[in-house]
């Protein structure tokens, strides 16, 4: 058996090297197919993959947003509503006497994209006292604002929590401080890496919130001191009940309903994408059955030697396999190295300072099982036709 797919194998190289355009023509489809699949998913799985570890960094049990619920897209919000969500919401969310046996804890928040020495980063702004109980991985319930730990000319300028990245791009430290918006801050904090957009996040403290002059909230984040996985349909029922105008989704709910979002642009993107495989498989499958009827006499004359059928059939598998191996190979390269190149080019054009494309583990390997794919449905109906020949016929093929 083995000498068998070793004659096939070598029937199909030859035949690769003796076609030597038409080979490299298929094999340019194939590489460019890979290419703009790669290119074009790659956009899209940042996203999915950087929203999963934001939502998996952060500890909010439920979240509020007013009528009009933004999307976001990493650290990216489109949101084309004028509501806000008013200042004293915090503080009739915590003295809710419905809430008060789960220990809630309420922070407003703000998300904006802030221009840092020429680069655009994503401001988070909430109460930076609370960020413990949203972020208790990373700080470990940690208080951020310790009293007496700062002089009262520290505060007055304000209190700011760096991303890990942010704080190796730009050389930052705690204790040290950051310009923004002509205000300068005291770095309270520099998070553990967490492997989501917050590591390219620059937190403020809400009552910042004065500089830029915002009309009130565009989120609250709640989190409950006990747990209320078993309660937590009573919870929500009663918040939609007694604040109806405001929307609320649990972490699950939210993160369904964004991730929804972006996987929609994903499937957008691929198919697209599918339009330059489906441009590969048609070359491939028309190359393949070319050269099938091209060599029906000998294919006539191994049947006549003895040759197995099956042989026969694996010779053109193999060849259209070896194809697609060889241009979905060299497409994943290239379209890796194009990869960081359009990452470079998205980021120097708008000076994004988080990343903006990433191909993940199971994206890569779905690329690669699409590849083989490829090639064995493309092989199927020539191999079949040049195994089923009748050995007569064959032979005196024209």
């Amino acid at each position: 058996m083995f000498r068998l797919f070793q004659v096939a194998y070598e029937l199909a190289l030859n035949n690769l090297r003796a076609k030597r355009e038409r080979t490299i023509l298929t094999l340019s489809s194939v590489t460019l197919a890979v290419i703009i699949t790669i290119l074009l998913v790659s956009l899209s799985d940042r996203a999915i993959t950087s929203m999963k570890h934001s939502f998996f960094a952060r500890d909010v049990d439920i979240y509020c947003f007013p009528p009009q619920v933004p999307i976001e897209l990493g650290p990216i919000t489109i949101s084309s509503a004028s509501e806000y969500i008013p200042m004293d919401m915090i503080d009739q969310l915590e003295r809710d006497e419905y809430l008060l046996p789960f220990e809630p804890h309420v922070t407003g928040v703000q998300k904006m994209i802030v221009t840092y020495r020429g680069y655009n980063l994503p401001l988070v702004v909430l109460q930076l006292e609370k960020l413990r109980y949203f972020y208790p991985k990373a700080l470990k319930y940690e208080t951020i604002l310790k009293p007496g730990t700062l002089s009262d000319s520290e505060v007055s300028l304000g209190v700011a929590v760096i991303g890990n990245k942010v704080a190796k791009m730009f050389s930052l430290t705690e204790g040290g401080d950051i310009l923004l918006l002509n205000q300068r801050f005291i770095i309270a904090k520099i998070l553990p890496p967490l492997g989501s957009y917050e590591d390219y996040t620059i937190f403020l403290d809400l009552d910042s919130t004065k500089i830029f002059q915002v009309k009130g909230l565009h989120q609250l984040w709640i989190s409950f001191g006990v747990p209320v996985k078993t309660r937590m349909k009573d919870i929500m029922d009663y918040l939609r009940k007694n604040y109806p105008a405001y929307k609320f989704y649990s972490s699950q709910q939210l993160m369904n309903a964004q991730l929804g979002s972006a996987k929609a642009l994903r499937l957008l993107q691929f198919a697209i994408a599918l339009i330059g495989i489906l441009i590969a498989f048609t070359a491939t499958t028309n190359t393949m059955l070319i050269s099938t009827y091209e060599r029906i006499r000998e294919f006539g004359i191994l049947l006549a030697l003895g040759a197995p059928r099956f042989m026969v059939f694996m010779s053109i598998m193999m060849e259209g396999i070896l194809v697609s191996f060889l241009g979905g190979t060299l497409g994943v390269i290239l379209g890796l190295v194009s990869m960081y190149a359009f990452e470079y080019s998205l980021r120097s054009l708008f000076r994004f300072a988080f990343p903006l494309t990433g191909i993940s583990t199971t994206t890569f390997i779905d690329i690669i099982f699409i590849i083989f794919g490829l090639g064995a449905f493309s092989s199927l109906v020539p191999a079949y036709i040049a195994s089923s020949l009748h050995v007569a016929r064959a032979l005196r093929w024209e």
